[in-house]
């Protein structure tokens, strides 16, 4: 079943049928972020890298089009930890599926750049994913490493069916809002090839003593993540690469 999301068709089919509006409401988006965050803003956007995380240094779209958390470098926190072990790792092949502006997608291809990165996204320039196409890319490549932010297709896209799934990682977003009981499905689904644990929201954690006084001053604010609720991630780890851990 192909990758699609559940949440935003609305905004996408507004995008659609009047993309000449899209870049009018970036820029008043960037520009009203510079009143909200004085200062701040102005620094973060026009800087236009990353501060901190695993992504620290890397070119980043502006805040017309994402929120500060990714450029501030600790949107969803809590995953920093899987993210660098996954780096240390340096799989073959390393899938983003839900990849938005690709901030993560290229991340991963900057701190491992002999990986092969695939990203999919809705979008003209990067199609949506299928069960067919998600085994290709697993096929000729056990011990990838996927990543899943689908809004409500991970409760159908990942199957113990897809060739060598049962030996990739995979870190997936769990919305139960749009599909109430998908974190204990996923796990009965994988429970014969994989180690699964559910890893929460981080809470926004004290403002660094080394950031700059005007972004400290914002802090709690530009680090508010872009959903509107606690979200949680299912971490599933090959059996085969605990056994031989």
């Amino acid at each position: 079943m192909p990758l699609r999301s559940t949440a935003g068709g609305r905004g996408e089919t507004i995008k659609r049928m009047l993309p000449q509006l899209v870049p009018l409401v970036r820029i008043g988006r960037l520009l009203l972020n510079q009143i909200r965050y004085p200062v701040a803003a102005t620094m973060l956007d026009w800087r236009g890298r990353v501060v901190g995380g695993p992504f620290a240094g890397m070119r980043c779209v502006h805040s017309g089009m994402v929120k500060f958390a990714p450029l501030l470098g600790f949107y969803e926190r809590s995953l920093i930890p899987v993210v660098e072990r996954v780096i240390a790792q340096r799989p073959r092949v390393i899938i983003d599926m839900g990849a938005a502006y690709g901030c993560c997608a290229l991340g991963f291809a900057r701190r491992c750049p002999d990986s092969r990165v695939i990203a999919y996204e809705l979008g003209p320039t990067r199609g949506e994913c299928t069960a067919a196409l998600l085994g290709g890319d697993l096929w000729q490549s056990p011990g990838a490493f996927a990543l899943m932010d689908a809004e409500g297709a991970e409760d159908t896209l990942p199957q113990p069916g897809i060739r060598n799934i049962g030996r990739s990682e995979m870190l997936i977003e769990l919305r139960e809002m749009f599909a109430p009981g998908v974190t204990a499905r996923l796990r009965e689904r994988f429970v014969r090839t994989h180690t699964s644990s559910v890893i929460p929201q981080a809470a926004v954690r004290s403002r660094p003593d080394g950031a700059n006084r005007f972004i400290r001053a914002f802090w709690q604010q530009l680090n508010r993540e872009p959903c509107g609720e606690p979200m949680a991630w299912l971490h599933l780890v090959p059996r085969a690469t605990v056994c031989h851990a």
